[in-house]
């Protein structure tokens, strides 16, 4: 079942600590998380544990399960003339949703 969640920050001043908090609350202990780019999203979750020691085992474990929705776009698996050669999200996208 797919559920949404959302973090807002309190205030004008961003809470790093606040993410970290709310994801650690609304991301089960187990199970395949899925992002478009890995590299990206696990080198910003370990600049965050860098900044957070105490998350530190938490965004270990977070980056043990990831899954990258990108690989078979930039492995080719999958291609669509209208990406222009690219994988990025902003052609694979509006292809596959249309």
């Amino acid at each position: 079942m797919v559920e949404h969640y959302e973090y807002l920050a309190e205030g004008k001043r961003r809470s790093a600590a606040g993410i970290l908090a709310q994801l650690k609350q609304d991301i089960g202990p187990k199970g395949s998380i899925l992002v478009y780019y890995a590299a990206f999203e696990k080198s910003r979750l370990k600049e965050l544990a860098g900044s957070f020691p105490e998350y530190q085992e938490w965004v270990d474990n977070i980056n043990e399960r990831i899954v990258d929705l990108n690989v078979p776009f930039r492995d080719f698996s999958y291609y669509h003339p209208q990406q222009l050669g690219s994988a990025s999200l902003k052609q694979v996208l509006p292809v596959l949703t249309d």
